[in-house]
């Protein structure tokens, strides 16, 4: 039973530090088997949470799904846990990567309205980002707006938000507001140095240049690229 424990998070930390697949999948699996014999639904629930992360990072997005889908089914009733939160922000994910969102809406209208919960200040924040990517993709601007307003008002220097917000501007043809968030966003790049922030980083800058025509900050979209690229531990 303590093994299954430490199995658990190991898993997760090989798929999303040491970029070891297949060892994630060993371990998570062997985590589960243990979780089942004894009968353990948080450990079988958290295990599932992992799997699904670190197979969404890894572009395998049906099965990240379908693990997802388990752990919210095992999870009903846990009160926004951390668990959850990640298994629902993954189904959500994955599924509008697959222009699923009739799969996606559900989990990402539950991610929007939980209460904060006994989670991270990261998590609370972030909860909202499939809701907000929805409705940019639905054209709801006003939605999208409202959501990420709520969610800078938590966490006012996360990147991916920042980000979001900034993309939006641009492309909703508010070029002045764009700037203002463009300005932010590489202000916050010159003091974050971790793989998820560099390469969102590098798809916000690209993705403006295409909008505006402007490409005169395409050579640190390329630098933030090739950092990630060329680190061994970043995941596909």
């Amino acid at each position: 039973h303590e093994a299954g424990r430490l199995l658990s998070g190991y898993g997760g930390i090989l798929g999303s530090a040491d970029n070891d697949y297949e060892g994630t999948q060993q371990a998570l699996g062997q985590a589960i088997a243990i979780a089942r014999r004894e009968a353990d639904v948080l450990l079988e629930l958290k295990t599932l949470a992992y799997s699904a992360v670190v197979r969404g990072n890894y572009l395998h997005l049906r099965e990240s799904i379908e693990d997802g889908l388990q752990a919210v089914e095992l999870g009903a009733g846990t009160n926004n846990s951390e668990p959850e939160i990640l298994s629902r922000w993954w189904i959500a994910a994955g599924s509008l990567h697959l222009g699923d969102s009739d799969t996606a809406r559900p989990h990402a209208l539950a991610l929007r309205g939980a209460d904060n919960g006994p989670t991270s200040r990261l998590l609370t924040s972030i909860r909202f980002v499939p809701a907000i990517c929805l409705s940019c993709l639905e054209g709801d601007w006003a939605q999208a707006r409202n959501l990420s307003d709520r969610s800078l008002e938590l966490t006012p220097t996360n990147q991916q938000l920042i980000g979001l917000r900034m993309l939006l501007e641009y492309e909703t043809g508010e070029i002045a507001q764009g700037q203002a968030y463009l300005g932010q966003f590489l202000e916050i790049m010159g003091r974050r140095i971790d793989l998820f922030s560099t390469g969102t980083t590098s798809m916000a800058i690209a993705s403006v240049a295409r909008i505006t025509g402007v490409t005169a900050r395409l050579d640190i979209a390329q630098t933030a690229a090739e950092a990630v690229i060329q680190d061994s531990s970043a995941t596909p």
